[in-house]
C-alpha cells in the first residue's frame, strides 16, 4: 500500500511535496522535544571516569602489555588502524582481532590521557556488587532483593 509509504514520509518531513522548513517542524514537533531540554549532557558526564568504561580486556593488560599496544599504534602514524597495523598488534601484543575495534577507544583514550597506561582493575567501589544467583535458584526475587540491598544509598 503506497499510502502507507507516503503518510510515513509526510510525518517525518520527507516527502518532497509536504516537506516544511526545519524551523515550522521543530515548532510542529515542539511537545516530543521538550523532554531533551531538561538533558545536560556536560553535567550529566561530567563525573564520569572514562577509564571505567573501557572493556575487561584493557584493565586485565598491564601497563607494558598497554604501553606496547600504544607505541604499534603510534609507530604506524597515518596508517595507525590500517590493515598492517592491525596485523602487527594481532602478531607482536596477541591482541585477538574480534577486540580491535574496542581497543581502538582504549588507544585513544590512553593517548589523551597517558595515566591509563598504568592502571589496572578500576577499584571496587566504582563498581556495583551483583550477587550471582546458585545453581537451580528460580526465586529471582531474592537475588533482586540482594542486589537492592547492596546498593549504595
Amino acid at each position: 500500500h503506497p499510502q502507507i509509504w507516503i503518510n510515513s514520509f509526510i510525518a517525518v518531513n520527507l516527502h518532497p511535496e509536504y516537506r516544511v522548513s526545519f524551523e515550522d517542524w521543530c515548532k510542529r514537533i515542539e511537545p516530543f522535544m521538550q523532554a531533551s531540554d531538561n538533558f545536560d549532557l556536560i553535567t550529566q558526564n561530567s563525573s564520569i571516569d572514562l577509564y571505567t568504561l573501557l572493556p575487561a580486556f584493557w584493565h586485565g593488560m598491564t601497563p607494558a602489555e598497554k604501553t606496547s599496544v600504544v607505541s604499534v599504534v603510534d609507530r604506524f602514524g597515518e596508517e595507525a588502524w590500517s590493515v598492517a597495523c592491525i596485523k602487527t598488534l594481532h602478531e607482536e601484543c596477541s591482541i585477538p582481532y574480534n577486540d580491535m575495534g574496542s581497543l581502538q577507544a582504549c588507544v585513544h583514550l590512553a593517548q589523551e590521557n597517558p595515566s591509563h597506561l598504568q592502571r589496572g582493575l578500576p577499584d571496587d567501589d566504582t563498581q556495583a556488587e551483583v550477587p550471582v544467583a546458585a545453581a537451580g535458584d528460580n526465586d529471582s526475587s531474592d537475588v533482586v532483593a540482594k542486589v537492592e540491598a547492596s546498593r549504595k544509598k
